[in-house]
Parts: structure tokens; C-alpha cells; sequence
């Protein structure tokens, strides 16, 4: 009687997962989600100590943890092209909440050259900063403001860009674009 009870225990387990698999296939945002909270993964998380150690006195130190938060945001990026100037690259931090989650995030701005900027958005996972979203196409960034939206419990970015083509075309421009989470990615509003 159990080896029976077993059996159809069993076969109902199965068919249960196939049709669960059938009806809710994978999509690329559940497997992505997947790939990042893997323990290969881990490895490329941004840990409490690296920031303790990038707003470090001691230059060498913060040094160091800059060029290596750096390259795991080029590298979650796939930008690794950009890895033997990881040197020259400007590296800024900011921690806000800026997804509707319980804890604040980690966004990373790399200004990768004169005229072309990057920011990564990590968010805190038992412990560690896993990368989540991008934000690309940016101008170098000077500064990130963020503002509370009435109805959200979590704010938008002001982004401050400056495009400074003083040298040959004689343009210097300021300006802010504001990037609001929505729809599971971030959006310029």
C-alpha cells in the first residue's frame, strides 16, 4: 500500500511540475533574476568591506577598492573592453532607495570617458550588492540628486550630465534627466 501511495505521490508531483512549467514558462527577466542570485555569481557582488574600503583615508586603499568596484560593474556590464582603462575611469557611489524594495541601493556611476557615462544599479541581498539594472547612453554624470515621489516609497534620480565640447565643437552644456523606476526598468520621465 505505501510502495502504491508512493507511486501516485510521485506522478502527481511530476505532472504537477510539468504543467506549472507549461503555464509559467521562464522568461528572460526570471532567468536573468535566476543567473544573478547563483553562487557563481557571488564573485562579482559588491560586498560591505569594498565600500568600506572605496570611503577609506587611506588613498591606496580606496584606490584599490575603486578599481575593483569598477571592474566588477564593467564586467556585470560587459563592458570589459573598457578594463585597461579602468585606471582613468571616474568611479562615484551613491546609496539611496530608488526601487521599491526594503533596502537602499548601491548606484554606480562610471564615467567612462568625455563624452560617455554609465551607471549600474546593485541591489542589497543577503548581505551583498547584486547588479540588478543598467542605465546607459549618459553624458559624463557631475552629480545625482534624488527626490521623493508622492505616492512611492522609494525616489527618483536627477541626473546632472555635463557635456563639455569646449575643444573643437565649442559646446558646453548642463542639463538634468530624471529617471523614475517603472515597469520593471528605469525610464527618463
Amino acid at each position: 500500500m505505501k510502495k502504491i501511495f508512493s507511486l501516485v505521490f510521485s506522478f502527481i508531483f511530476f505532472i504537477s511540475i510539468f504543467a506549472f512549467t507549461y503555464f509559467y514558462p521562464l522568461t528572460s527577466p526570471s532567468v536573468s533574476a535566476w543567473q544573478q542570485h547563483t553562487p557563481k555569481n557571488i564573485n562579482n557582488s559588491i560586498s560591505r568591506n569594498s565600500l568600506l574600503e572605496y570611503h577609506s583615508n587611506d588613498t591606496d586603499l580606496s584606490f584599490h577598492a575603486k578599481n575593483q568596484i569598477a571592474k566588477i560593474v564593467l564586467d556585470k556590464l560587459e563592458y570589459t573592453h573598457w578594463n585597461d582603462l579602468i585606471e582613468y575611469i571616474d568611479t562615484s557611489i551613491y546609496q539611496e532607495k530608488i526601487l521599491p524594495s526594503t533596502t537602499s541601493q548601491l548606484i554606480i556611476v562610471l564615467n567612462l570617458s568625455k563624452d560617455l557615462a554609465v551607471i549600474a544599479i546593485f541591489d542589497k541581498i543577503n548581505g551583498e550588492y547584486i547588479f540588478y539594472s543598467k542605465i546607459e547612453n549618459l553624458v559624463p554624470i557631475s552629480n545625482i540628486f534624488f527626490y521623493t515621489y508622492p505616492s512611492k516609497d522609494y525616489k527618483f534620480m536627477a541626473i546632472k550630465q555635463v557635456l563639455d565640447e569646449k575643444l573643437g565643437a565649442f559646446v558646453f552644456e548642463e542639463f538634468i534627466e530624471i529617471f523614475f523606476y517603472l515597469d520593471d526598468s528605469f525610464v527618463s520621465v
